[in-house]
């Protein structure tokens, strides 16, 4: 009949419900991923990427939009590539987790991530998830670490080996060749003083001035090393031939250094460094260089001695 009308009427605070706690999860999802403190990402069965979040897509350089779909190797070319597919491929095939530290190169320069990386079972497909977490600090501190306990190591033996010798020359040759290996510099020569004047008695890598001569080719230096007792460093050939006032002697000399030999407060000479190279040694190895002469000044003073009594 005219003027009549059905109203149908369904309860949706279910699905409404439902739908807000969905949204909710996915907001909660969206901020974690925002402040994760590494890079995140899934990908598919065949290694595509699917997301990935906001830090990993500023490490690329790119937006989102061009990298979803993509492979690893398309987006993060370079030597890398090819080890994450092996790792991608390894965790599809296994569907067991993967822990591995990695360096990668990204726009904020290259770091040294732990990454994990697992298998998301959906139904009968498997997708991959990763989390790379900077552990750069970690990974340099680690390092530090291990080169000091290295030095550590070669300042013990370079004491003991020298400490239990009476010969001066292999005395003073150990002890440059443990001076070398701890500063990683490329020459160097010992210069004692004998009668007033300070005399090379051996040298590494190329001694500067004539090798016949005897002469020590920093003497200027080695003098002012002696008379303020304390080391002598400089870095840049301008530094070098203006303070060491060394002149044609210094060439091409980027890195000059050089440590008295002082036992019982009296200086027998000095120990002298040096390098063509732009890069100078740490000053943690220079710190072991000075409390290692300081040691093995005592050997050498012991070795004059007896070389006086065999006169």
């Amino acid at each position: 009949e005219s003027g009549k009308f059905v109203t149908v009427a369904a309860d949706v605070t279910a699905q409404c419900e439902a739908a807000r706690v969905l949204q909710a999860s996915e907001e909660r999802f969206m901020r974690f991923m925002k402040h994760l403190p590494g890079i995140a990402y899934i990908k598919d069965a065949h290694r595509r990427l699917l997301y990935i979040n906001e830090r990993f897509a500023a490490e690329l350089g790119l937006g989102c939009e061009q990298v979803l779909g993509r492979m690893s190797e398309e987006v993060w070319p370079g030597a890398e590539s090819e080890r994450i597919r092996r790792d991608d491929e390894c965790v599809l095939a296994e569907k067991k987790p993967l822990l591995v530290v990695e360096e990668l190169e990204g726009r904020s320069g290259r770091h040294t991530y732990q990454t994990v990386k697992f298998p998301i079972l959906q139904g009968d497909t498997t997708l991959l998830g990763g989390i790379s977490l900077d552990v750069t600090e970690l990974a340099e501190a680690e390092a530090a670490l291990s080169l000091a306990n290295r030095e550590l190591a070669t300042l013990n033996h370079m004491i003991l080996d020298c400490a239990g010798a009476l010969d001066l020359p292999s005395i003073l040759e150990r002890m440059l060749a443990y001076a070398a290996q701890i500063s990683g510099l490329e020459g160097g020569e010992i210069c004692l003083l004998e009668e007033g004047l300070l005399r090379r008695k051996v040298s590494r890598g190329g001694g500067l001035a004539p090798a016949d001569s005897g002469e020590c080719f920093c003497e200027p230096l080695c003098a002012k090393c002696m008379q303020e007792v304390r080391p002598q460093i400089f870095e840049g050939h301008a530094q070098i031939a203006a303070s060491a006032e060394l002149g044609p002697a210094a060439g091409s000399l980027e890195f000059l250094a050089v440590f008295p030999l002082v036992a019982r407060e009296k200086c027998l000479g000095g120990l002298c460094l040096f390098s063509h190279g732009a890069r100078g040694p740490s000053a943690r190895s220079l710190k072991l260089l000075e409390t290692a002469t300081g040691q093995i000044a005592l050997a050498v003073e012991n070795a004059l001695l007896f070389e006086e009594t065999r006169r």
